[in-house]
């Protein structure tokens, strides 16, 4: 999932990609960056890159 975000460099853009919901992803990507204690990916307004 993390490399779909990467990738697309939104988050809506990933999750249509991976067909999950938004919300789904945005946890799962918050979880793992959790449990590896980094932030993986910089949020901006015009998108999230790692």
């Amino acid at each position: 999932m993390f490399v779909a975000v990467a990738q697309a460099g939104r988050l809506l853009s990933a999750a249509l990609k991976l067909v999950i919901l938004l919300p789904t992803l945005s946890r799962k990507v918050a979880e793992l960056e959790a449990a590896l204690e980094v932030q993986l990916l910089e949020r901006t307004v015009k998108g999230c890159r790692p």
